[in-house]
């Protein structure tokens, strides 16, 4: 209980503490190769589905590339996402004062 009431309070900004700054790239590390898998398995459905740009037909070769193309775009995006909120870690000091 008294750990909820910890993380439920406002920090005190007199005692400023750093937590492990190896978090941060422990947390860089996990998270990219995962997301970078992602963008891999959505490249290779894509490629079994053929690549090429879903039409507007609604058989299911469609609705797989669309599906492929859209984990393709989305995987990409959260790969560049985690990489950017790794970079300002990697040249800055967490805990500087």
């Amino acid at each position: 209980m008294s750990s909820i009431k910890k993380l439920l309070e406002p920090p005190d900004p007199t005692t400023r503490e750093c937590s492990n700054p190896m978090t941060t790239y422990r947390t860089a590390d996990i998270a990219s190769p995962s997301a970078a898998g992602g963008l891999y398995l959505a490249w290779h459905s894509w490629r079994i589905a053929g690549p090429q740009w879903p039409d507007s037909g609604g058989d299911p070769v469609s609705r797989s590339r669309f599906m492929a193309l859209s984990g393709l775009m989305l995987s990409g995006f959260f790969t560049l996402v985690i990489i950017a909120q790794w970079l300002p870690a990697l040249f800055l000091d967490p805990c500087a004062k």
